[in-house]
């Protein structure tokens, strides 16, 4: 009896998110032919204490832990079937 195939999308795309390189990130996946991006990408936090994460392909969690914040985003589009989750103080 054969193994099926099994995609391996799934780990290469959990590699590149977390990987420490800024240029091998979520906005690197739009350069592999048949993988799409969901959610803001790019972040850069500017000022106060604000961290971004992906538990899953289409929901962004962006928790806020100052009263004051600023970040800039690369692009910040949010599709039909995505998800972007804010967290702030107060």
């Amino acid at each position: 009896m054969s193994t099926p195939n099994r995609p391996v999308l799934k780990p290469l795309i959990a590699a590149i998110r977390t990987s420490a390189w800024p240029l091998l990130r979520w906005s690197s996946l739009a350069l592999l032919p048949g993988v799409a991006v969901a959610g803001p990408l790019g972040e850069q936090v500017v000022k106060g204490n604000v961290n971004v994460t992906r538990p899953d392909a289409t929901t962004t969690r962006i928790a806020q832990g100052s009263e004051r914040a600023v970040v800039n985003w690369n692009s910040f589009s949010v599709g039909g079937n995505e998800y972007v989750h804010f967290v702030q103080p107060g």
